[in-house]
């Protein structure tokens, strides 16, 4: 994927994981050479509407919820896929 962020920056990643509860949370996991750590972008549905995705990372190496902010997502292309 290619992601576009609010600062500009474009981030060429690779999903890991996806994880979805319908209507409520979209979460997908991403690997990007530019960026150390593990990368997530979650988009949160509330009760006015679908909210801003925004892309944080952690370089945590273990589960945390210690995530930093990167930046909110603008744009998201899907550039290829991966053979399975």
């Amino acid at each position: 994927m290619r992601l576009t962020l609010d600062t500009g920056d474009t981030v060429e990643a690779r999903v890991d994981d996806v994880d979805r509860v319908p209507d409520e949370r979209l979460r997908v996991a991403l690997e990007s050479a530019a960026l150390d750590g593990r990368l997530k972008v979650t988009a949160n549905r509330l009760a006015d509407g679908w909210h801003a995705a925004h892309l944080q990372r952690s370089t945590l190496e273990e589960p945390t919820e210690d995530w930093a902010p990167v930046g909110e997502v603008i744009d998201a292309v899907v550039v290829g896929t991966a053979p399975r």
